[in-house]
């Protein structure tokens, strides 16, 4: 959603300065830009470099979160094993598992 406003503003703004031809265009390149750097590739560094205090922090927001989300996630998870029921797929436990290795990729 914020990424969505931020091209719609940057779209408003290039137009206005650049006109409707070149505008829109600029806009995109500079927005993607910006959106990867800022959105992607600096927290993934921030994480990489002080992984435990990445941790502590976000703990606090996600916590709730994962409390307040639990009974979505089970149910989701149920319907999930109902439909690999059906199709023939014998699972071992409800809730979905993540290992190290998928953190790691």
């Amino acid at each position: 959603m914020s990424n969505y406003m931020a091209e719609r503003v940057a779209t408003l703004v290039a137009v206005g300065y650049l006109g409707q031809q070149i505008g829109p265009l600029v806009a995109i390149v500079i927005m993607t830009i910006v959106i990867i750097v800022f959105g992607e590739v600096v927290p993934i560094q921030i994480g990489a470099a002080i992984p435990e205090q990445v941790a502590r922090w976000s703990s606090f927001v996600v916590a709730p979160f994962a409390i307040v989300l639990l009974p979505v996630v089970l149910l989701l998870s149920f319907l999930s094993r109902l439909v690999l029921y059906v199709l023939g797929v014998r699972t071992g436990s409800l809730l979905p598992g993540v290992s190290e290795e998928h953190l790691k990729r």
